[in-house]
């Protein structure tokens, strides 16, 4: 299964498997938390690939790996063609908050873990993207909480915590990915995907 997008904001949906555990609120205190693990095992069911790139001719991919290179869980793997330029590579899914929430609006907290492996070193400014809102990132602009990408070939923990996001009808939209500068082809892994959603 694989996107390919010569076309800025190009957008295809993935298929596979993804696995939530909803924990029961007590009707005396706030909802528990959602949990969810992501393990990209049989694909990626319900995420959406996306690119804002310039010039807007760029190729990119990405692809579900099972078993991976690294994780037991699988992954999905994110390409950028050789002559790639500035921008965004990204994917983007909503989540439910909670059964008891569902269709409500409300703030929460949103936490989210994962582990990237890159297969070179990658260019320098080659940054690892976040987004948690009410609604889905536009393009390269959306990305403010960023990170370095590590060259680490064993894997990298990355650990993001967006508070007081505002819902939509019970929902938030989640998103990972790169942001990428001119240079060498790049191949880069995501996997370990862990939420949690506090009310």
């Amino acid at each position: 299964m694989r996107l390919r997008s010569r076309i800025i904001g190009s957008l295809l949906v993935l298929g596979g498997s993804v696995m939530l555990g909803l924990g029961a609120a007590c009707s005396s205190g706030p909802p528990a938390p959602l949990l969810a693990t992501y393990g990209f095992e049989e694909g990626l069911e319900g995420w959406e690939g996306r690119a804002s790139l310039a010039p807007g001719d760029q190729g990119w991919d990405v692809q579900q790996e099972s078993p991976s290179s690294l994780s037991n869980k699988g992954a999905a793997v994110f390409t950028v063609d050789a002559d790639q330029g500035n921008g965004v590579v990204w994917m983007q899914k909503t989540v439910p908050i909670s059964a008891e929430e569902m269709n409500k609006d409300a703030d929460v907290d949103v936490e989210m873990s994962f582990t990237v492996w890159v297969e070179e070193t990658p260019p320098t400014g080659t940054q690892v993207i976040f987004w948690a809102k009410r609604s889905a990132p536009l393009d390269k602009g959306s990305f403010i909480r960023k990170e370095p990408l590590s060259s680490s070939a064993t894997g990298t923990e990355y650990r993001f915590i967006e508070s007081q996001v505002s819902t939509s009808g019970g929902t938030v939209w989640l998103a990972l990915g790169l942001e990428t500068v001119e240079g060498t082809p790049l191949a880069v892994h995501f996997g370990d995907i862990d939420v949690q959603v506090t009310a």
